[in-house]
């Protein structure tokens, strides 16, 4: 099992990476815009019919493409999140798995303590089937 969560873990962090990653292309993108954005505010305050064009052109093209590789980095960061929680699912349905095989050695132990060779009988401090406490045999 604990290779399963170190496995586990190690998805994370390069996964945590990747959306770091993203983010930051993101970011990048938006600067583009508003840099493009702020060129054609000047652009217009100079009064230049070309500079205004040419800044109108790059503040759309900076928009055309922040828009679809915007949404490509929002996809791949859902795909990312998506297979986190794929991920983290089958660890804790694996866990849960475990607990169950856990709480049926368990039951299978108590239930040998009731007529079966006396495994863990008195080990609570209580007699065991012939009324010896645990002092008389050494418990």
């Amino acid at each position: 099992m604990n290779e399963i969560v170190t496995i586990n873990q190690a998805e994370s962090i390069v996964s945590g990476v990747r959306v770091a990653d993203l983010v930051a292309e993101h970011q990048a993108l938006h600067e583009r815009y508003e840099q493009a954005e702020s060129e054609l505010a000047a652009a217009t305050a100079t009064g230049d019919p070309a500079r205004i064009a040419s800044s109108r052109q790059a503040r759309d093209a900076a928009s055309a493409i922040g828009d679809r590789a915007g949404r490509a980095l929002r996809r791949e960061m859902a795909g990312l999140a998506e297979a986190g929680f794929e991920r983290n699912g089958a660890l804790l349905a694996q866990v849960c798995t475990a607990w169950s095989a856990e709480d049926a050695a368990h039951a299978a132990l108590a239930g040998r303590s009731q007529g079966l060779p006396p495994l863990l009988d008195g080990v609570d401090g209580a007699p065991d089937d012939e009324g010896h406490g645990p002092e008389a045999s050494g418990r």
